[in-house]
């Protein structure tokens, strides 16, 4: 699992598991530890239109340890050392995508992601008050996202969520910045939806 998250693209690649492994021989143990509760499966999505379950990609996915704490002890004492001390590494990205992915989760918040080219990426598309949403997650304090601002500028979600070490930003009418922590505290107000 570390290896997957650690690497640029993170689709899952069954050919990391085992050299030759490929879908027919692991797909059910996925599914099982999917079903169990032990990773949650993030989709990507062929287009952003609603419902958006109707465009899952089944054979595309990432995949997250249901408990970021799990996620750490796969890794060798050395790194494991290097994340106490506050050197997280290659491993940051991977590590704030899965607490974000594992909050998600706790919520019960279905959670996609959107790839449309190989330099393009939206790390995840959600329902908000109804309303297709994005979240951007960087782990620094770089926050700045060629993939974010293209997709709001083609798309112009009702609501854009940049979550980042900075702390609360100046938001717009549609983009909003926030610290990595506040996502729980964020989806916690969200408006129930009345049918």
């Amino acid at each position: 699992m570390p290896l997957q998250l650690a690497k640029e693209n993170k689709k899952f690649q069954y050919k990391l598991v085992k050299k030759g492994g490929n879908a027919r021989y692991y797909e059910s143990s996925l599914d099982w530890l999917k079903e169990s509760g032990l990773i949650i499966k993030t989709y990507r999505l062929k287009s952003i239109t609603k419902p958006l379950e109707l465009n899952i990609e089944q054979a595309i996915f990432k995949v997250y340890f249901f408990d970021t704490g799990l996620l750490i002890s796969q890794f060798d004492e050395t790194t494991i050392k290097e994340l106490i001390t506050g050197n997280l590494g290659v491993f940051k990205g991977a590590i704030y995508e899965n607490i974000t992915a594992m909050i998600l989760q706790n919520k019960q918040k279905a959670n996609y992601y959107y790839q449309p080219s190989q330099t393009y990426e939206i790390d995840f598309v959600i329902y908000y008050n109804g309303e297709i949403s994005v979240l951007e997650v960087k782990s620094g304090k770089n926050t700045r996202s060629k993939s974010f601002s293209s997709f709001i500028n083609k798309h112009n979600p009702k609501y854009a969520f940049r979550f980042s070490q900075k702390n609360i930003g100046p938001n717009n009418e549609n983009i909003f910045y926030y610290p990595l922590y506040a996502l729980e505290f964020l989806l916690n107000n969200e408006k129930p939806i009345l049918y």
